[in-house]
């Protein structure tokens, strides 16, 4: 359902997302452009992050919703774009192995707006309504885009200079491949750090002067539950500015233990055991495969381990949200917390507080406050 926040949120978001697809396209399309930092190349790993991001432009902007739809326009964006600037640009030429390197970057990002997905269930729809009422009432505010590119430049800053010198004490150092990772994934661990502060501020603002969660007005204080929102109408009570039930990081983070354990098992393998397995086991196969891979150089190797990295990390994503999606779904039978049985404690219009740890519950029959 459209509201008037998430209608001013989703126009600010699609002027960012207008504004790095123009960048990208020129970008890719500027006569004899060379991206290399001194004598390391980082063209492949420009277009495994610049079409990677392609696929959340066209998510968050929600020009497109699919996933695989998403896959689909985004390897397409990638090849038509490789074919165009060796064919309309002057000094460029068309390279398969950079279009394969925009498809690992699609796939990837593609994996994790499938593992961000909403869930369904109660509980977890809940949680998602809440966070995209309080993101839709930050993001549409100029002053929070503000501080969020600020602060991703600064982090860029920092987390490239910080891996530049870490990559210089190795035995062959990629100073480019160094810079290139450590820009983005820096610039993106403080955007999402200072995004978090800005939300937990938001929240707290909007449960405080008890703000409507589709017009962002603040409602009058009336003491009779349920009423109507004076500006949008729309249906208001207590548990729409109630806190959350919160999950333990102890539960969270037994949830999230195997998957951590299976990723972890299986880069070590591939890294190592390959190469031990090929001493046991004398087979052509093997030693082709070990022959090819090291002829790759560092950057195609670079954006291989980014690809298994981020499948991983994205299933590490979804199966964590599907686990805690259940959990909360369960909210009033047993404590998302503690996990304490529930079935007897009583509430107060569907909220209630644990016994055994004090967490907050709530029971799905008692929702008044609609979700948007």
């Amino acid at each position: 359902m459209s509201t008037p926040l998430r209608r001013l949120a989703l126009r600010n978001i699609r002027i960012v997302a207008s504004l790095y697809l123009l960048l990208l396209i020129v970008a890719t399309h500027w006569p004899k452009l060379r991206v290399n930092v001194g004598d390391s190349e980082i063209d492949k790993l420009m277009h495994f992050f610049g079409f990677g991001f392609v696929v959340f432009a066209l998510y968050l902007s929600r020009w497109i919703t699919s996933w695989w739809l998403l896959l689909l326009v985004g390897a397409a964006f990638a090849w038509v774009d490789e074919i165009t600037q060796s064919t309309l640009t002057y000094g460029r030429t068309y390279s398969f192995a950079d279009v394969a390197a925009g498809w690992l970057g699609v796939l990837v990002m593609t994996s994790f707006v499938v593992a961000f997905r909403p869930r369904p269930g109660f509980g977890a729809r809940e949680r998602y309504d809440r966070w995209t009422n309080v993101s839709a009432s930050l993001l549409a505010r100029g002053r929070a885009w503000a501080l969020l590119v600020a602060s991703g430049l600064i982090g860029g800053f920092v987390g490239g200079f910080l891996l530049y010198t870490v990559d210089s004490f190795f035995i062959r150092p990629n100073p480019g491949r160094a810079i290139v990772i450590g820009v983005i994934f820096g610039g993106l661990v403080t955007v999402h750090w200072i995004f978090e502060i800005l939300l937990r501020r938001e929240r707290r603002l909007i449960e405080s002067q008890r703000r409507c969660p589709d017009c962002g007005r603040c409602s009058d204080d009336s003491d009779q539950t349920p009423f109507d929102c004076p500006v949008c109408a729309r249906v208001l009570s207590e548990d729409c500015w109630a806190p959350l039930p919160m999950i333990s990081f102890g539960r969270l983070s037994r949830t999230m233990f195997i998957p951590l354990l299976l990723a972890g098992l299986f880069i070590l393998v591939f890294n190592i055991g390959r190469s031990m397995l090929l001493m046991v086991w004398d087979q052509p196969q093997l030693a082709s495969f070990e022959i090819w891979w090291r002829r790759l150089g560092f950057e195609e190797q670079g954006i291989t381990d980014l690809t298994v990295f981020g499948l991983f990390a994205a299933w590490i994503v979804g199966v964590t949200l599907s686990q805690t999606g259940r959990m909360l779904d369960r909210q009033g039978a047993s404590c998302v917390a503690c996990g304490q049985d529930l079935q007897g404690v009583p509430d107060l219009e569907g909220l209630g507080r644990c016994p055994e740890c004090g967490g907050r519950f709530r029971r799905p029959e008692s929702v008044v406050c609609s979700p948007t």
